[in-house]
């Protein structure tokens, strides 16, 4: 018969007769005026460490694959009861009388194991803690020894997501429940969004600090800066088990974070002050990584690809620029005295070679190339007049181009070296088919877009990520309109290009997070025009906000919060806070 915790207080059924179960066989049961001398045989198998037995008097306690032997008087033959001492073991067993006033009874119990499983595995790794033991949490279900009076927990998210463990079976089985989160403002306040269901305010925010854009996750948190009395503060938004707790402040005047290859970094440059330092997050405290006496820093950072970097004013004169190759810091490096004004596009890899793009005090385009010593690198500058917006792309193959805007047109750097042509990144005729007005994306996505002269707003015409380009047609079959889509110029108003002490250029009037951008489609006709609020990529289209008004939407009421790898959040008029699903490309 089997044993399980509702049943662990019971006699064995099957030893009393009520059970059917053919595991057992269950003797007469012996009647006699008279005493008689009963012998049990006991046979014990299975995974336990003791059971116990009792048996016309006897309370004895019976360990696996041992043989034991009672012997008791009565007038008659009682069935034994197995009492097992714990939820995770479970017996089966069988008795039978091998002859007069003897009986064999067999007994094989195994232990359970506790059992952690999810019908949907987590986006983002995770451990169970169980007791002393952690287990890496994927796909699959994992299992842990049992031990009284333990229940897992929920260690070490490595991605923005809340969890819970739901007890299926007590003691024994746990499913895993797991959803991605992204972090956004709710008016001046701190909130998370998850799929379908109403934001979450994690911090209110009392003393109504602004909180600066720019959320990253590390160390089980998300990070962020805020701003108020000229002085900058990081937090964390601290997570335990698997849900948001609290949010920590630290007292380190850094006006931007960003996690990059398993490490956390900060730029700190106070106002009024010249401690100026790139620090790294180190065993709950943050260390210097970079001092700069002689320089201040000029932006924030900027990412390509696995490498980070951040402009430097000379005190003397130029500029430098900070950088940390894959997971390692490197001393800035000098870029050409050439360059008054750097830009805030990073330095980019085209055919192989670094580059890096500023601008004359003329407001000339300069390039500069990198991979070479200081007295060179100051000469080694390619310059391009009348320039409008820049931008870099890059292509499937992980070449990096730079994109410029000169007389409406659209053209590409090129550096022909020892008679060999670069790398064309496509046929720029599908581009320059009527007059380019302005130029813009971010690494991942190239826009292109025609405006009048004088409008604060543009028109979108052109989409590339990778091999998949939409033009003006497909932007609008995909939106089922017939109607021009707008984008704002610029529409970085609300964005965290600057801070106070920045001397570096935004390159572009328009900018693109993560590969996506907002859109505005509908009536143009007056300010109490209303229309439909779309968020774009070259693979998909997504509608956010239905009765937009015009005005509202040229006045910046409307901008991407924050871009995570499932949800991108879109800020709204009044504070309205929409987080939208997409797949990751």
């Amino acid at each position: 018969m089997h044993y399980s915790l509702g049943f662990s207080l019971f006699s064995l059924c099957i030893l009393a007769g009520c059970g059917d179960s053919p595991k057992s066989i269950l003797p007469p049961e012996s009647k006699s005026d008279d005493h008689h001398q009963y012998l049990l045989n006991v046979t014990t198998s299975g995974d336990f460490d003791t059971v116990g037995l009792q048996w016309m008097g006897h309370n004895e306690t019976l360990s696996a694959e041992q043989d034991y032997q009672f012997t008791q008087a009565g007038k008659q033959f009682k069935a034994p009861d197995i009492k097992v001492s714990s939820i995770a073991i479970q017996c089966d067993s069988e008795i039978k009388e091998s002859e007069k006033h003897t009986y064999e009874l067999t007994v094989n119990c195994v232990t359970s194991q506790v059992k952690v499983h999810a019908d949907i595995g987590p986006a983002y790794g995770l451990d169970i803690r169980y007791g002393d033991m952690v287990l890496p949490f994927n796909s699959e279900a994992i299992v842990f020894d049992y031990q009284p009076g333990v229940a897992p927990s929920i260690e070490h998210l490595q991605g923005p997501q809340t969890c819970t463990l739901a007890e299926k079976k007590p003691g024994l089985e746990y499913q895993l429940v797991c959803e991605g989160l992204t972090v956004g403002l709710l008016g001046k306040k701190l909130a998370i969004s998850r799929d379908n269901q109403e934001s979450q305010i994690v911090w209110e925010n009392t003393n109504k600090r602004l909180i600066r854009q720019g959320y990253e996750w590390f160390d089980e948190g998300v990070w962020f800066t805020s701003w108020d009395d000229n002085v900058h503060t990081v937090h964390k938004l601290a997570f335990e088990n698997g849900q948001p707790t609290e949010v920590v402040d630290f007292g380190f005047d850094a006006y931007t974070v960003k996690a990059h290859t398993g490490k956390l970094y900060a730029l700190s440059s106070p106002v009024g002050g010249d401690d100026n330092q790139i620090a790294q997050f180190v065993n709950g405290q943050w260390e210097t990584v970079g001092m700069y006496d002689d320089m201040k820093i000029s932006g924030g950072f900027s990412q390509n690809n696995d490498n980070l970097y951040f402009n430097l004013n000379k005190d003397e004169g130029g500029h430098a620029l900070g950088q940390i190759k894959g997971s390692e810091y490197v001393y800035p490096k000098v870029i050409s005295e050439q360059i008054d004004v750097p830009s805030l596009l990073p330095a980019f890899n085209y055919d192989g070679r670094n580059f890096f793009a500023g601008y004359s005090q003329q407001g000339n385009l300069l390039v500069n190339y990198l991979d070479t010593v200081l007295p060179y690198r100051h000469e080694a500058v390619f310059e391009y007049e009348n320039v409008g917006d820049v931008t870099l792309w890059e292509d499937s193959q992980q070449n990096q181009y730079l994109f410029y805007l000169q007389n409406n047109q659209v053209k590409q750097f090129n550096v022909k070296i020892n008679d060999v042509e670069g790398t064309v990144a496509f046929d720029l005729d599908e581009l320059n088919t009527e007059p380019v007005n302005w130029l813009g994306g971010d690494l991942t996505t190239l826009l292109v877009g025609s405006a009048n002269e004088g409008d604060e707003f543009g028109r979108l015409r052109y989409i590339k990520s990778g091999d998949v380009a939409v033009n003006h047609a497909g932007l609008k079959a995909r939106l089922a309109t017939d109607k021009d889509i707008y984008v704002v110029l610029p529409n970085w108003r609300n964005q965290d290009f600057y801070f106070p002490q920045n001397h570096s250029k935004v390159s572009t009037q328009a900018a693109a997070h993560g590969g996506y951008l907002l859109g505005y489609v509908g009536d143009t006709s007056g300010t109490n025009a209303t229309g439909e609020l779309w968020l774009l990529s070259a693979h998909d289209a997504h509608k956010v906000f239905s009765g937009v008004l015009w005005h509202g939407y040229l006045g910046n009421e409307y901008y991407i919060d924050a871009v995570s790898e499932l949800h991108v959040v879109v800020q709204g008029a009044g504070g309205e806070m929409m987080a939208i699903s997409i797949d990751s490309q």
